[in-house]
């Protein structure tokens, strides 16, 4: 989560580093398919798009890494 001080400096107060992944980094979250836009130890930032429906609260993720 970005913050702002009372100067406009803005500054990142996540808990844990982000990564950025190699570009084409794909996850599944069940049969949707996404990429990975970074991951740290307490999460992971995915873009995905459904047109159809909201996924599910629990749901099957699955990781691939292009060589």
């Amino acid at each position: 989560m970005k913050q702002e001080d009372p100067a406009g400096v803005q500054s990142d107060r996540r808990s844990h580093k982000r990564f950025r992944v190699k570009e084409g980094a794909l996850a599944f979250l069940d049969t949707v398919p996404g990429t990975i836009v970074d991951i740290s130890e307490g999460g992971m930032a995915i873009h995905y798009v459904v047109f159809e429906r909201e996924p599910e609260r629990q749901f099957r993720l699955d990781i691939f890494f292009a060589e």
